[in-house]
């Protein structure tokens, strides 16, 4: 039997490694067309909530340039149109306001705030 010489190994090996790399090419194609099915259904369902409001009026591609030619026709016969009033009183929206505006409190009441903080952690 004639004795393996290097170059045949080599060849062997690179054989073997060629294989072993097919295999791993295969099953990653299959991981990635996976995922990739996975992505297309991601991206249609955003599509779909993106793009809600037109699917409920049904409006198409081809409708879409009407539409915005008479949003731009509008805006051209009357470019400041005003805004409808809301049916709440300023006072409404005042008091809103508010509620989440914080109270500044002065010197005193912020050293005194202080004091107690440092006299809570004290007694713990």
């Amino acid at each position: 039997m004639p004795t393996l010489s290097a170059a045949t190994s080599s060849v062997d090996m690179s054989l073997s490694t060629w294989r072993l790399s097919l295999t791993m090419m295969r099953n990653a194609t299959r991981v990635r067309s996976v995922q990739i099915k996975q992505a297309v259904r991601c991206l249609q369902v955003a599509k779909n909530l993106q793009f809600q409001g037109y699917i409920d009026e049904d409006v198409e591609a081809d409708g879409l340039e009407e539409l915005y030619a008479e949003a731009h026709k509008q805006i051209r016969e009357d470019p400041f149109k005003a805004q409808p009033k809301s049916d709440k009183p300023k006072s409404f929206w005042i008091e809103e306001s508010k509620k989440y505006k914080q109270k500044k409190l002065s010197k005193a009441e912020k050293e005194e705030r202080v004091k107690a903080k440092i006299a809570e952690l004290k007694a713990n």
